[in-house]
């Protein structure tokens, strides 16, 4: 497993660093972080010119007081020796500032929030779902840094292999404590009735073929130690996401983990539409997109798009 020791984490100054920072202290400790970068974008300060002939230093000010507000809560929680933790404050647009940095810095893991109770009109997320060239982790407001459970969804591609190896990875360095839900969504092909079988005769076929699949998925990894446990389900609904989400609701995991191993029409499945659905469907579980750092393509075009 690709060890994550530089860790980007974005800050708004709003109610959802209230989360955030525990789930910050929370990842710090079950990886061996060297290296944390807290950035707080400041998109609009609406300071009317005049104000600001008359006061030049009001944005650097301002700036230098929220530098040190953020900095006295992040000290307040993570008090691990050894950390270093560098402070970015300043006004821009939160995607592309994060974006820049985690490329510039190297980073291993991004930390974003996302806000539930109230409406917000970000798209952070689902942009840094598509566009962050590595790890990146989407957590919901209110949620308790916590994993002894990770649900992996499996369709048996490359980008799904990238997430259950590093599920199966972390299982094993956080311990027997610790297990992983792998969960398949079968469909059934149109025209099965020319079959001559019914429904559900079709059903147990596909169903088997999902399980045999999953089979020959498995030899390729080493899951010596690991907890697993495997569900098969009909997607009766045309809706992946709908599927993700019943289960999640009836075994409550504490992670979901997705793969992509880049921006590709081949991997539009995980990383487009589907991850960004996912975001906004999944509201009260954290998923961590999992990514070997840099293997996006062309980052940097990406960041004139936005």
């Amino acid at each position: 497993m690709e060890h994550i020791k530089k860790i980007m984490v974005g800050i708004d100054s709003s109610f959802m660093d209230k989360t955030i920072i525990p789930y910050t202290k929370f990842i710090c400790d079950i990886f061996p972080v060297e290296k944390l970068y807290i950035v707080n974008a400041i998109k609009h300060l609406n300071i009317p010119d005049e104000l600001l002939k008359e006061y030049p230093d009001f944005i650097s000010q301002t700036i230098e007081e929220r530098r040190k507000d953020i900095k006295e809560d992040i000290e307040k929680a993570i008090t691990r020796e050894g950390l270093e933790i560098e402070y970015i404050i300043k006004q821009g647009n939160p995607t592309k500032m994060i974006m820049e940095l985690s490329e510039k810095e190297k980073v291993d893991l991004i930390l974003i929030g996302r806000k539930i109770t109230i409406p917000s009109s970000s798209s952070t997320g689902p942009r840094l779902a598509r566009r962050a060239n590595c790890n990146l982790m989407i957590i919901p407001e209110g949620v308790k840094p916590k994993l002894k459970k990770m649900l992996v969804p499996l369709d048996y591609s490359e980008h799904s292999k990238q997430a259950f190896h590093y599920a199966v990875d972390l299982a094993r360095e956080l311990g027997e404590s610790t297990s992983i839900i792998t969960q398949n969504v079968y469909t059934i092909p149109a025209g099965w009735h020319y079959t001559g079988k019914t429904k559900e005769e079709f059903n147990k076929i596909m169903k088997k073929n999902s399980e045999n699949s999953y089979n020959h998925f498995l030899k390729e990894f080493d899951t010596k130690g690991v907890k697993i446990k495997s569900f098969f389900h009909l997607d009766d609904n045309d809706d992946l996401t709908s599927d993700i989400l019943r289960v999640t609701q009836d075994k409550r995991p504490d992670w979901i983990i997705i793969g992509a191993k880049g921006r590709t029409a081949a991997t539009a499945l995980f990383i487009g539409s589907f991850a960004e659905k996912l975001i906004s469907t999944i509201t009260h579980v954290p998923i961590f997109i999992a990514r070997p750092k840099g293997k996006n393509a062309g980052i940097l075009d990406y960041i004139k798009e936005i």
